[in-house]
């Protein structure tokens, strides 16, 4: 699931459903404009230019061992990933 699970995707129509972090007014500014897609970049948010090409909302990573971009809506899946694979090194 951790490989092929979507991270989110911002768009015109989903910008208000994760536009829900502050601004800091240092790195991510109000109507800043991402340079690729020319959608507005909220907090916490990257362009993913490996896998998916799109914004991210609440960008984490990219993982090279599962080859997936791990944002908002995908963490979770990650998170357990790791906890699976820390109990196997216990376990083993």
């Amino acid at each position: 699931i951790a490989n092929s699970s979507r991270p989110g995707r911002i768009t015109a129509k989903t910008f208000k459903m994760y536009d829900h972090y502050p601004y800091d007014n240092l790195m991510f500014l109000p109507n800043k404009r991402c340079e690729t897609t020319k959608l507005i970049k909220i907090p916490r948010s990257k362009f993913d230019r490996i896998k998916y090409h799109y914004i991210v909302p609440r960008y984490d990573h990219f993982c090279g061992w599962t080859y997936n971009t791990y944002g908002e809506e995908n963490y979770r899946w990650f998170l357990m990933f790791l906890a699976q694979h820390v109990t196997m090194c216990f376990y083993g």
